[in-house]
């Protein structure tokens, strides 16, 4: 029988003298990764300033630091992401740039604070640069990643003793939320053009580039079929002058869009109703896709009809549409398991002033509170 782990951060509530310095003091994690394997996992803790990459293996999960950073230097570490044998630990340390492409350097360090991506061993050894850049994204063959860097994807072999980088392709607009399909052969990217964004395919096997298609509206967050087979994303509508600082509560309903890779035809397959929900919002932390393909050929997909923001399940075959998380309260770290049937997530429902972790089985429905108490947990890692 498999035994599943599932690891999260917790909050503890501690009675301590309040001081400026015990607020400010205890180390906080962030970034929790996991192998694909499942052996091993990775985090960030920032200890009073100084923040490093700490480590831990089965079958004890013993934690280990494994980097060894000093200093209130406000140079952040994030990214972090093992290989699937979790023989290997790729991160980004740096800061990003502000309009003027001007990193962030609080400390006034004589050094460059430029965002770097590094890989190194499990255990902290044969530390390598691999590029100025962010956002790495390793191949499901573990042998090559992809990353941004002006704008553009890149690519890094880390199989090679000599890290060498190349520029995938060239295109307008700036380049983001990059999406291996699940046969390695095509990455799913994001180009956005300021006032729209399109949803582009580069196929690694014809070394060529393919817009899905070209509209003045936001095309965004593409999620592959298991199978390699279709691309579904999501449009939002262009809103044109639209108001700075002022919430939107309706706009022209967003879709989700699904494009079958072998004959090129595109369709819509779900669109909000008009009023609450209308709107899209992308305000779930800690996801990097807000579309995710599960088993039974469903679509999940964040929906604020009701007001919370909350998961539904469309059936593609059947074009019908489900609730999975009901109750008030809002869902957040969502994440997907390798088999496609279980999702796991933080919310406050049932406990609207703390946040706790639930399972989902995307196939029945069914819900359960894995955590509960006065601690807070999140950011659920299998």
């Amino acid at each position: 029988m498999k035994k599943y782990f599932l690891f999260l951060l917790i909050i503890r509530q501690v009675a301590f003298t309040q001081t400026i310095e015990n607020l400010l003091s205890p180390a906080f994690p962030t970034g929790l990764t996991a192998s694909a394997d499942g052996k091993s996992i990775a985090w960030v803790f920032n200890n009073k300033g100084s923040r490093n990459i700490f480590f831990a293996a089965s079958p004890l999960f013993t934690a280990k630091k494994i980097t060894n950073y000093t200093g209130d230097n406000g140079m952040e570490i994030n990214s972090v992401c093992l290989t699937a044998d979790g023989s290997k630990i790729i991160f980004v340390r740096g800061n990003t740039n502000n309009n003027r492409g001007e990193p962030a350097n609080p400390a006034f360090l004589q050094s460059s604070t430029e965002r770097i991506i590094y890989v190194m061993d499990k255990n902290g050894n044969n530390l390598r640069k691999i590029a100025a850049g962010s956002s790495p994204e390793i191949a499901p063959d573990g042998k090559m990643l992809t990353y941004l860097s002006g704008g553009q994807i890149w690519t890094a072999a880390l199989t090679d003793n000599e890290i060498k980088t190349q520029l995938l392709f060239q295109s307008r607009g700036g380049q983001s939320q990059m999406h291996w399909s699940p046969n390695g052969n095509m990455l799913a990217f994001v180009s956005d053009r300021d006032d729209h964004s399109f949803v582009g395919i580069y196929n690694f096997i014809k070394k060529s580039v393919d817009f899905v298609e070209t509209s003045l509206d936001h095309d965004t967050y593409p999620v592959w079929s298991p199978d390699s087979k279709q691309l579904a994303y999501i449009r939002i509508p262009n809103i044109n002058n639209a108001l700075p600082f002022v919430a939107v509560r309706e706009a022209n309903p967003w879709s989700i869009r699904l494009l079958d890779i072998q004959s090129g035809k595109i369709k819509e397959v779900w669109k909000a109703a008009s009023g609450k929900g209308s709107a899209f919002t992308d305000e779930i932390p800690v996801a990097n896709n807000l579309l995710w393909w599960t088993a039974g050929n469903q679509l999940v997909f964040p929906y604020e009809k009701d007001g919370w923001q909350h998961l539904y399940a469309l059936d593609i075959n059947k074009g019908t549409t489900r609730l999975l998380t009901p109750g008030n309260g809002e869902i957040e770290n969502v994440t997907l398991s390798a088999d496609g049937q279980t999702i796991y997530y933080t919310t406050n429902i049932d406990d609207i002033n703390r946040r706790h972790i639930w399972k989902l089985n995307v196939i029945d429905g069914k819900t359960e509170c894995l955590t509960k108490g006065n601690n807070i947990e999140w950011s659920p890692v299998i």
